[in-house]
């Protein structure tokens, strides 16, 4: 792969949708971005897509990345004679939680692999290893899956949403999936060093393709408001995107603390030197009304400082006896719910 100069670095590339498919788009975007020239020498690609939900209500609402923006990417790559590995981590516990499977079947993503040539993989049930984090600011070392680590390049596909605990979520707080710990919210407490921690062993050799055709506000990352931006990103660094995708929703980037997080301690990228190709920022942002921290999500955000509660609460025996019948309450108060599962 060849390496980034650091021109390219602070380089972002803005496409309003015209009148193409968003697969034609995408590859345009993709060609112009010069991503070609990094994938000279390349053998495996890993895309890290944000697949939050399996509920089609949220996903038809927008909080999954789009379907035919991943398309359009495996058409790109499909010209380099290389391997492709789409992959995602599961959330929550076996009897509630997002299961890849179902997001995947919901997506077409096992549509999409009978057309092009690709691998799917499950990061929590793949060979995982340890990996020690160089200068970490609170995660001295994580388990990785090995599908992602032997991988050359990482394509990060994020979606364009707030969050009711990182402000948004884009490229940065997307690499979240990439640990295969399916009960990850144990690292929530300290998540703004945790999100910069990650991304220090990854941005190198990321490249962002941002899904902001219909982005989210409000109760993001699942349960907020639909909002119909028609635009693209990419950027061969994740603090630039998210610098330029923060602006766009109408927010500076010293109030999303992840991002402040991993500018001061990791990036050589500063928040006023980027350069915007294709679009005016200016002419394209809006202000995203923000995520509220109702009752429900102080109490999440309590319990996140305490392992021992999180161990009860997220227990089957707590989950199927207590939290299952008083769902339709919980749901209420959360704003929305993740599926639960009869068969566990």
């Amino acid at each position: 792969m060849n390496a980034i100069n650091d021109d390219l670095k602070r380089t972002v590339f803005l496409r309003r949708l015209g009148a193409q498919s968003v697969q034609a788009e995408v590859r345009e975007l993709l060609d112009a971005s010069g991503l070609g020239d990094r994938l000279q020498g390349v053998s495996q690609v890993f895309l890290k897509p944000n697949l939050v939900s399996d509920v089609p209500e949220y996903i038809a609402a927008g909080c999954n990345t789009d379907i035919h923006v991943i398309e359009g990417v495996l058409t790109y790559l499909a010209d380099f004679g290389l391997k492709a590995i789409i992959g995602e981590s599961e959330v929550g516990t076996r009897l509630k939680g997002r299961r890849l499977e179902k997001a995947l079947e919901y997506m077409g993503i096992y549509d999409l692999q009978k057309r092009y040539d690709f691998e799917i993989v499950n990061l929590t049930q793949a060979p995982q290893i340890d990996v020690e984090i160089p200068g970490a600011l609170a995660l001295k070392s994580v388990k990785l899956s090995t599908p992602l680590l032997d991988s050359d390049l990482i394509i990060n596909l994020p979606k364009l949403k707030t969050h009711k605990y990182a402000v948004i979520t884009c490229s940065l707080k997307n690499m979240f999936g990439a640990i295969p710990d399916p009960m990850r919210i144990r690292y929530h407490y300290t998540l703004a060093r945790v999100l910069a921690d990650i991304n220090s062993l990854f941005d190198e050799k990321m490249f962002i393709a941002l899904d902001a055709i219909v982005a989210m506000e409000g109760q993001g990352p699942t349960y907020g408001t639909p909002v119909q931006m028609n635009l693209l990103l990419a950027a061969h660094d994740p603090a630039a995107a998210d610098v330029v995708a923060a602006r766009l929703m109408g927010f500076e980037p010293t109030e999303v603390p992840h991002l402040k997080c991993f500018l001061q301690s990791f990036s050589d990228v500063g928040g006023d030197d980027i350069e915007v190709v294709g679009a005016q920022v200016a002419d394209l942002a809006r202000d995203f009304k923000p995520a509220t921290r109702n009752l429900y999500v102080k109490f999440e955000s309590w319990m996140c400082h305490h392992p021992m509660i999180i161990k009860v609460i997220f227990s089957d025996t707590f989950r199927r006896y207590v939290a299952r019948p008083l769902h339709p309450l919980l749901s209420r108060l959360r704003g929305g719910s993740f599926t639960w599962y009869d068969d566990k």
